[in-house]
């Protein structure tokens, strides 16, 4: 992003300058916002935690141990999922 905006100050066009920090103003404003709705979506989905030391502090066994091969998911979810599919 920086690198943007150091290309278009030496354009030295107040429209492009305006629009790289329009895109960066936009950029830092939607990326916690996505990354909190993806976050939300595998939660409600109890997708499990594979990222190696991951910690899960909402209770529920997301988190994946090491060695821990299984897929467990709870009845709900599950159900939940079954029902999608035969829509």
């Amino acid at each position: 992003m920086v690198s943007l905006l150091l290309a278009s100050v030496v354009t030295g066009q107040r429209a492009i300058i305006a629009r790289v920090v329009l895109i960066g103003v936009f950029l830092i404003l939607t990326t916690p916002v996505s990354a909190h709705a993806i976050a939300r979506a595998a939660y409600q989905r109890d997708e499990r935690m594979e990222t190696p030391g991951a910690v899960d502090q909402s209770g529920h066994g997301l988190s994946v141990q090491p060695g821990d091969g299984s897929t467990h998911r709870r009845e709900g979810a599950a159900k939940a999922d079954a029902a999608d599919r035969s829509g």
